[in-house]
């Protein structure tokens, strides 16, 4: 890593106290769902606690891994990011004692790494970056490696393409494990006989797998309109990775940030769309997922879930590398944005529409046939999985905060 990835790293860790802690809070965490909950997100504002650089949690005595995350580039922690597993309509609560010195390097050193972001120019050691933005008009799909930032959990691996598409395209596994520090999105034979998983969506012009777009005169757009476009990584984790992408000057006057946010242990994502001003009524976009294969099964639902599933080569070039490979794509969209559901030749698409929002938020998941771990391996179990998601989304865990 770069070293100013090095800081980004050592800032998202949290870290053992020096001293007595500046604030010690009872954080009381509740499950509404009637679902149990692995790997469970519990996230919160450091806003009134400004000042802090390290944290630790307890509970029942017992440290917990967690981070401390810088989502606007200050150098200062915004939020606090934990996971628990937590049984349908468990109560749980934990200890958080928040302080204004980060420790040593050494004492987060044993603290697991279950995701991994990346963004470099060559494959080379020492040629990776942490940020870049670009004019509109330029291209540099091929002048970044692996295309963009990529970015995976023990589940699945995703990159963020750097062209007009910004399409997200998807990684397969065979096991739980972290692979694209190895594999780079670019599985070798080698790597394949090692057991690794490799790139498994050939997604061409198509929206990939909850690809955010302008919706204009009834069709999907490529985001060509832009003044600046950029990608930066803001989280390398250990427990979740958010890697921003930028479009400024969008039509002109539209300034968007796009972030994805992937958690250990999770094959979904959330993405949000963020942006300088209200969004005017006359605005558009769409998300969705591609019609895979020849011979594609897909699903819109009034629900706010497109999906599909289908099987199709990874890459019409390397036939003889990656065998066909079966996968399923989702995103959910919750239905106060949706404004219509669209198929159309390449695609099941979602149009959204948030007149007067300055934000919004969708989510993204897929699968991989070659699980060997869990995963889903026919349509009809992909889609039926859809539901829980849909009701675990739904139901995040509710949080309450109290100083001690």
């Amino acid at each position: 890593m770069a070293n100013g990835t090095h800081i980004l790293l050592l800032l998202s860790l949290c870290a053992l106290p020096l001293q007595a802690a500046r604030h010690t809070l009872r954080v009381a965490v509740s499950n509404p769902s009637s679902q149990p909950r692995t790997d469970a997100p519990v996230v919160f504002s450091l806003e009134p606690y400004r000042g802090t650089r390290a944290a630790t949690v307890e509970r029942n005595g017992s440290p917990l891994p967690c981070q401390l995350d810088d989502m606007d580039g200050d150098w200062r922690p915004d939020e606090l990011v934990f996971l628990t597993d937590i049984g349908a309509h468990e109560k749980q609560t934990f200890t958080v004692s928040l302080l204004d010195h980060a420790a040593p390097a050494d004492s987060t050193a044993k603290t697991p790494q279950r995701v991994f972001a990346h963004l470099s120019i060559t494959s080379k050691p020492g040629t990776d970056i942490s940020a870049f933005e670009v004019p509109g008009t330029s291209n540099v799909f091929n002048s970044l490696y692996h295309h963009g930032a990529c970015f995976e959990s023990e589940l699945v691996g995703f990159r963020l393409y750097s062209d007009s598409r910004q399409n997200v395209d998807i990684y397969g596994k065979r096991r739980h494990q972290l692979e694209l520090a190895t594999t780079m999105f670019n599985s070798t034979a080698r790597h394949l006989s090692q057991g690794y998983g490799h790139d498994v969506l050939w997604n061409g012009q198509s929206i990939a797998c909850g690809t955010l777009r302008d919706w204009h005169d009834g069709q999907v757009q490529l985001v060509n309109d832009v003044i600046r476009r950029g990608q930066r990584i803001l989280s390398y984790g250990p427990l979740r990775t958010v890697v921003e992408l930028t479009d400024f000057g969008w039509h002109g006057t539209l300034c968007c940030r796009t972030r994805y946010t992937l958690y250990a242990g999770h094959r979904d994502v959330q993405v949000e769309a963020i942006f300088d001003e209200p969004l005017p009524s006359g605005q558009f976009f769409c998300t969705g997922v591609q019609k895979v294969g020849s011979t594609p099964q897909g699903q819109l639902r009034p629900d706010g879930i497109a999906a599909s599933w289908g099987t199709d080569w990874p890459d019409y070039g390397k036939k003889d590398l990656y065998p066909q490979q079966a996968v399923g794509l989702a995103v959910f969209v919750p239905t106060e944005y949706v404004l219509r559901q669209v198929e159309d030749s390449l695609n099941y698409l979602v149009v959204l529409h948030a007149p007067g929002q300055t934000h919004f938020r969708y989510w993204l998941a897929c699968c991989a046939d070659m699980e060997e771990e869990g995963g889903c391996h026919s349509a009809q179990a992909w889609f039926d999985s859809l539901d829980r998601w849909r009701e675990t989304l739904l139901s995040p865990l509710e949080i309450n905060i109290q100083n001690q």
